[in-house]
């Protein structure tokens, strides 16, 4: 089988500045490739010609943006025509240093080449409101809001003075999943499902502890002593502490997918970001794609931030139950519905209803949706 790398993620042109804020145009391009020519020493010699028109092909691509339509035109159709120049030479040319370079080359002219600083500013560059789906939109208004009272209950807590290693450790644990929220926010808001769901995992196994502590403070104490690491482990490794806790089917269910698709490599994983191609390539051989750059479009795209939006729901439930006595009590019920009422309107809206318009029968997952919320409500009660 013939792999071929997808990039999801779109790869803007770089621009340089310019001299001018003026665009470049056909006749400006002209005027400098003439000049280029004549100050060469020998225009007629072929090597010097072709290092012209890359040279010339650079500068037209590195100020691509400022170009006139026209004269973008024409630099597409130049980057096309030495693209084929160079592919068919290296046909003909040994396997070297310079030919593996100019076949990299060629690829990134054809837009199927990886570009890391590309990668790179996909998680840097904030995203365009007017060209993201409606989940995205609505997650990101839903997270800035109750992440913010969240941080404020947070606060709110340390204002107080607290003692025993149990308390330290269930506001030190409820401050990590405050950092992981933020980062699995930000993958998944890019289609980075799968890494997503690394950092949500670690906010179960956070709460998990959390819970554990606020039931039974003794863990807490192995949990911080000078214990045998091995001991620690076998007693509050992730899948002890859920055993100590009778963490039900629903939660079970949820920690396996996060495992399986996102915190361990599995074949389950490698399913989302590998799609088989119908027509064969040119040796007759089958082909895949393998994505880099995340995994939009797919079902577990839509799942980290479901997941995301649950567990800050999770989030607030353990901070009320460890730290009841130092917030109101109103406050945190009110913003407790609130934010399960938003959750289960997002499920709604985003998950159940579309796979019911496709004829899907949803019953099973309502309910499911409404028993959690149930649980979520009834563990602050």
């Amino acid at each position: 089988m013939s792999p071929e790398f997808i990039g999801y993620q779109k790869i803007e042109r770089e621009s340089m500045s310019t001299d001018q804020d003026k665009k470049i145009t056909l006749q400006n391009l002209g005027t400098r490739l003439v000049e280029s020519f004549k100050t060469s020493g020998d225009p007629k010699d072929s090597v010097i010609q072709w290092k012209i028109m890359v040279e010339h092909l650079t500068y037209c691509l590195s100020n691509y943006d400022h170009l006139t339509p026209e004269a973008q035109k024409v630099t597409d159709d130049l980057q096309e025509q030495l693209t084929v120049v160079v592919e068919e030479q290296m046909t003909a040319m040994p396997d070297t240093i310079e030919k593996r370079k100019m076949k990299r080359l060629s690829r990134g002219a054809r837009g199927k080449r990886l570009f890391a600083d590309g990668y790179i500013k996909v998680l840097e560059t904030s995203l365009d409101a007017t060209k993201t789906h409606a989940i995205y939109q609505k997650t990101r208004e839903l997270f800035t809001k109750n992440l913010q009272i969240i941080m404020d209950l947070y606060q709110d807590i340390t204002d107080n003075t607290l003692s025993g290693p149990a308390m330290f450790c269930k506001l030190s644990l409820l401050g990590i999943c405050i950092d992981e929220l933020l980062v699995a926010f930000h993958l998944s808001q890019r289609s980075y499902a799968g890494q997503s769901f690394s950092h949500i995992r670690t906010i179960q196994e956070c709460l998990d502890l959390v819970e554990l502590f606020n039931k039974e403070p003794k863990w807490a104490v192995l949990w911080t002593s000078d214990e045998q690491s091995k001991e620690i482990w076998r007693e509050l490794k992730p899948s002890e502490v859920r055993k100590k806790l009778g963490k039900d089917e629903i939660f079970g269910k949820i920690y396996s997918l996060l495992s399986s698709s996102g915190s361990h490599p599995s074949f389950e994983m490698l399913r989302t970001r590998c799609r088989m191609a119908v027509k064969l390539s040119p040796k007759g051989n089958r082909q895949f794609s393998i994505s880099v750059g995340g995994t939009p479009k797919t079902k577990e795209a839509i799942f980290a931030h479901v997941f995301v939006l649950l567990s800050m729901v999770m989030v607030l439930a353990q901070m009320a139950n460890s730290f009841k006595k130092f917030l109101n009590d109103t406050e945190i019920m009110e913003t407790l519905k609130s934010m399960t009422d938003e959750f289960t309107g997002f499920v709604i809206e985003f998950l159940v209803k579309p796979l019911e318009d496709a004829g899907r029968d949803m019953s099973d997952m309502k309910k499911s949706v409404l028993d959690t919320k149930e649980k979520l409500l009834k563990g602050c009660v």
